[in-house]
């Protein structure tokens, strides 16, 4: 079998009637929840107030269980009562790891305060000055660039720009627990690899730059690290599905 534990630590002032209704709506959420064998309460005493056990069939099920909307309906009850609430999944034969009541989220806080923020500075910085190099014939060297070069750079410009306003829609989703969230994510960093490999056909194929001068040591290593960014944000958010149901 498959456990889900969710620790609650109730905020204050909740009522027995609020706090066992919630409890019911879990209690009542096999036969409801394909896979969902078995829910278990006990009231605890420390840290946490309750913790809810549920046991699945599978870990596929576990895995499921996260988009079905009785599911969700009570997971968002109880953290409407709770000033804390940790989860943890382990399986029959395999204990929770100890003093680790849920999934690390140090990477989600990383993207959401810093990483996100800094990033859509950047595009939208990068963006700009790519779209005003390709319309400014100003500067004495953009006389010489053809309409298709400068087409070039605005068009990137335009698409540095709308990435760096993605990653604010994005981190604003996943700071708020959105479910689409995760999927936001996963497709941002896909977006940076897609844009970088049009970005060296486009240098490529119309305007014949050789392959060996546009495949850098740089560029091929922004193109695993946002491969391997995509892959790393779907396994990890992948996990911590249940968590994202706003």
């Amino acid at each position: 079998m498959y456990h889900r534990t969710i620790l609650i630590q109730y905020r204050q002032g909740v009522s027995q009637t609020d706090a066992s209704g919630m409890l019911g709506a879990f209690q009542n959420l096999p036969g409801r929840v394909n896979g969902l064998v078995n829910v278990s309460v006990n009231l605890l005493q420390g840290d946490y107030d309750v913790s809810i056990d549920l046991i699945f069939d599978s870990e596929q099920a576990r895995r499921n269980c996260a988009f079905d909307d009785s599911y969700r309906s009570a997971l968002t009850w109880a953290r409407d009562l709770s000033d804390r609430m940790e989860s943890t999944e382990s399986s029959d034969g395999q204990s929770a790891p100890v003093g680790d009541f849920g999934l690390p989220m140090k990477w989600h806080k990383f993207l959401i305060y810093f990483a996100l923020w800094a990033g859509a500075v950047l595009n939208l910085i990068s963006g700009a000055q790519m779209f005003f190099m390709g319309i400014n014939a100003g500067n004495a060297w953009l006389y010489e660039m053809t309409s298709g070069l400068r087409a070039l750079y605005i068009v990137s410009g335009i698409f540095m720009i709308a990435i760096g306003v993605f990653q604010i829609f994005t981190r604003s989703a996943l700071a708020r627990f959105s479910r689409r969230g995760p999927r936001m994510v996963v497709w941002l960093y896909a977006s940076l690899v897609i844009l970088n490999a049009l970005e060296i056909l486009m240098a490529w194929l119309p305007f014949g730059v050789p392959l060996n001068y546009l495949l850098t040591a740089d560029v091929w290593f922004y193109l695993i690290e946002g491969v391997l960014m995509t892959w790393a944000n779907q396994v990890y958010y992948r996990k911590r599905a249940a968590l994202f149901i706003n």
